[in-house]
């Protein structure tokens, strides 16, 4: 957002409710108020169960295990929805010895709940996900649960009041984000202190994942690349876990790994405690970013063009650019995005 949309006074936790800039919006306030109701609309399908699962007819054929299906909205005349395809679902499980339903749905469960816009935008950003409307068919299965108690009692109410359901008790999802809500009539809740709280709780996560060490399983593999070049046998005996005397032993290493030059093609180490045979090499920062090492300058220039690209920002716009930012809360380089 530029600083003079800055200077009238948008952005996060901000809800817009004068007519007077409306011009300048673009039109920008009415997609927020129709995301927002089509997300709400959403909801209240899922509540009330007025949805049909059908096969994904873009989706290839159905095997004896797995299928796509979609959601189908065609039976809800409140609100025109769009269907949600691509619900991969597994199918037969229950001849594997191996098969738990409970620990499926805590997954989909994790996979919504460890996502930093459901955390910070509330269940209507996520009211149109695959995620959630996996949850939503078991709560329409005989198990009567999306496996979160909240999620639960939410939709029980949804469903008993019906119309008279109170929006207001709902985040509204564009009031966090960075332009904030600019739908003066929006009727849900902007609670600058709850959203604020989350919000900088989602930054302190991403400043603890840049502070991680690096990823050691990388160095690890780069070690044993010469094993791997013998057959392809011992690079799918890595990848299964086989017993590896010395691949244990680099993984005993890896975890006095505390820093690494970025340039994969060399890898040197700043270690902990330097393990027997092993050399102390001198990292050096990024001046830009200061969170990449390198050995050297020569490194440095070697891995320039990549790093340019993640792009090579000051730490505190990592953190507070979501660009920079998978659903999970991984640092990702722009060009994967």
């Amino acid at each position: 957002m530029s600083n003079e949309w800055a200077i009238l006074g948008f952005g996060r936790f901000v809800h817009y409710k004068d007519d007077l800039y409306r011009p300048l919006f673009a039109g920008l306030d009415n997609v927020q108020a129709e995301h927002a109701l089509h997300s709400f609309h959403c909801l209240y399908a899922a509540a009330t169960g007025n949805f049909a699962v059908v096969p994904d007819p873009e989706s290839g054929p159905m095997l004896d295990y797995w299928r796509y299906d979609m959601i189908d909205f065609s039976s809800y005349t409140e609100y025109k929805l769009t269907n949600v395809p691509g619900l991969a679902s597994l199918i037969g499980l229950h001849r594997y010895p191996n098969y738990d339903e409970k620990q499926i749905l805590q997954g989909h469960v994790a996979s919504v709940k460890g996502n930093w816009k459901y955390r910070q935008n509330g269940i209507l950003a996520f009211a149109h996900s695959q995620p959630f409307w996996k949850l939503v068919q078991s709560y329409h299965s005989p198990a009567r649960t999306t496996g979160e108690k909240e999620w639960d009692e939410l939709l029980d109410k949804i469903r008993e009041e019906g119309p008279n359901f109170d929006r207001g008790t709902l985040p509204c999802p564009s009031f966090a984000e960075r332009m904030g809500c600019l739908s003066p009539m929006c009727p849900f809740a902007h609670d600058v202190e709850e959203r604020r709280a989350i919000r900088e709780a989602i930054i302190e996560d991403r400043r603890a994942t840049l502070e991680k060490p690096p990823n050691r399983d990388q160095w690890v593999r780069k070690q044993l690349a010469p094993e791997f070049m013998k057959s392809p046998a011992n690079m799918f005996s890595y990848l299964r876990n086989d017993p590896n005397p010395e691949k244990d032993k680099l993984m005993k290493e890896a975890k006095q790994i505390r820093r690494m030059c970025a340039n994969s093609w060399c890898m040197a180490v700043q270690w902990k405690v330097v393990p027997k045979g092993r050399e102390q090499a001198t990292l050096r920062r990024c001046s830009g970013c200061g969170i990449t090492y390198y050995c050297s300058s020569e490194c440095q220039k070697t891995h320039w063009k990549r790093h340019k690209a993640d792009p090579c920002v000051s730490v505190e716009e990592q953190l507070e650019c979501d660009d920079y930012w998978s659903d999970e809360g991984r640092r990702i380089p722009l060009e994967e995005k």
